[in-house]
């Protein structure tokens, strides 16, 4: 009779100790599955950050290039129209040296 329950007890020691069949052996998948959704939503809200931020850093450097655009483009602009004044102010002298040299001429031919 001793090792009866000597051998009934050794069967349902080594059953109490194992976890096949345990009332709570489906919570780890649970866990993991919900473990796994929190780290791919987090993970979907840092990308969007991240996305928002290159948008807003390269909407920066557009309106920071357009303008150095529109600076060059005064520069530009104020350069010819100093070449356009040169240019006229060149024109207007050749033309009194020619009206000058006009009046010489027919000075000197009389």
């Amino acid at each position: 009779m001793k090792k009866i329950f000597l051998f009934l007890t050794l069967i349902f020691s080594i059953n109490a100790f194992a976890c096949g069949g345990c009332r709570d052996s489906y919570l780890g998948d649970q866990k993991a599955n919900e473990g796994i959704n929190s780290y791919d939503n987090q993970e979907k809200e840092i990308a969007k950050i991240i996305e928002n931020i290159n948008n807003k850093i390269i909407k920066d450097k557009i309106i920071k290039n357009e303008e150095e655009i529109l600076s060059e483009n005064k520069k530009v602009l104020e350069l010819e129209k100093n070449n356009i004044l040169s240019m006229t102010k060149e024109s207007f002298l050749l033309n009194q040296k020619n009206q000058l040299q006009n009046l010489l001429n027919s000075i000197l031919v009389q």
